[in-house]
């Protein structure tokens, strides 16, 4: 476990490092101003609180995306390997070098967790197409948290523009933090109950073969 918190905050570390916007551009009056600031030499306060406030919550989008990204790793894990306890080689072989690798990204296992709850039946209907969309949601305000430019508005405090089929602005106000946050919330609470099913079907399996 140790190991894993350690894997999971050097990937951390390196997205912020490569990918975090580390520019934004101070707009008065909705007029874009004729130079680029970086973050910690923004004159006036409020501008420098609001967008590093800002910064640390697209850290933490991240860092629970890539919870998130666990979570599906597991739905696939347990479901192709038994739970029992002891040494498991070829378990052991695809968590660290394809389920916790860059080998399949969030896509790809989104797309294999979610051939796994369909085909399993641990959702159905609306449920599901939430999910679905929900999973979709989370990578898509991950990357422009990662890939978009944040910047300062007079009038409306911190703006995230971004590109996601077409160009895209966000106000980074308290309602939609809250949305976010209840997005995450929600979508960590479904993949853990359908890895809990998974955990328990495989544990009466378990029972079963052992049984005399």
């Amino acid at each position: 476990m140790a190991d894993l918190k350690n894997r999971l905050k050097k990937r951390v570390i390196n997205l912020i490092i490569k990918e975090i916007p580390n520019w934004v551009i101070v707009l008065s009056g909705g007029r874009f101003g004729c130079h680029f600031l970086l973050l910690g030499q923004l004159g006036g306060k409020d501008q420098s609180k609001e967008l590093d406030t800002a910064r640390e919550n697209s850290i933490q989008v991240i860092w629970s995306t890539l919870r998130i990204e666990k979570s599906l790793e597991d739905v696939i894990i347990h479901f192709l390997f038994t739970i029992a306890t002891g040494i498991d080689k070829e378990r052991d072989f695809f968590i660290n070098e394809i389920g916790r690798s860059s080998i399949i990204s969030y896509n790809d296992k989104k797309k294999l967790a979610l051939k796994i709850i369909e085909n399993d039946k641990l959702l159905k209907g609306k449920e599901r197409d939430k999910l679905i969309k929900d999973l979709s949601k989370i990578m898509k305000y991950r990357n422009a948290l990662a890939h978009g430019s944040l910047e300062y508005s007079v009038n409306h405090g911190v703006l995230l523009r971004f590109y996601s089929g077409r160009n895209e602005t966000i106000i980074l106000n308290d309602e939609f933090l809250t949305t976010l946050e209840e997005l995450y919330k929600n979508t960590n609470k479904t993949l853990t109950e359908i890895n809990n099913k998974i955990i328990e079907r495989k544990k009466t399996e378990l029972v079963n073969t052992q049984s005399p």
